[in-house]
């Protein structure tokens, strides 16, 4: 265990320098990981006191426009450029912002619920009718 984790410094990411020639969406899954695992140590020790919370709500609301305020800027800049230089690369930089989720599986047609598998179906009564060929009668 190194200095910064027991201590609980927020260490900043050494990966800027050697993520350039990785696949973009390989960039944006690390980077959605590591802002995830930092803005939950934030709220964690944002929920203490009082003060703490005011400056983490506060510190999100600046970052929120500054993010804001670059996305509109270099969504305008970059699609108008990409589109008079390089139509691949418009592209690319539509699609690297889409973060697909958990797929859930749909319904079946005809049915009224997701497909079953192999122990969800056995698990079901089977229904016995009453036959007037049966051994006893």
């Amino acid at each position: 265990m190194d200095k910064n984790a027991r201590i609980g410094t927020i260490a900043r990411p050494t990966y800027e320098t050697s993520a350039t020639n990785e696949d973009p969406k390989a960039n944006m899954a690390r980077r959605y990981k590591e802002l995830c695992r930092l803005q939950t140590q934030i709220a964690t020790r944002g929920s203490e006191t009082e003060e703490a919370y005011n400056i983490v709500i506060h510190g999100f609301n600046n970052i929120l426009e500054d993010i804001d305020a670059i996305t509109s800027t270099r969504h305008l800049h970059s699609s108008t450029s990409s589109i008079m230089h390089n139509r691949n690369y418009s592209n690319i930089v539509d699609g690297v912002g889409i973060i697909m989720g958990i797929k859930r599986k749909g319904r079946v047609r005809g049915s009224s619920g997701k497909p079953k598998n192999a122990l969800e179906k056995g698990k079901k009564k089977k229904k016995i009718c009453p036959s007037s060929t049966g051994m006893y009668s």
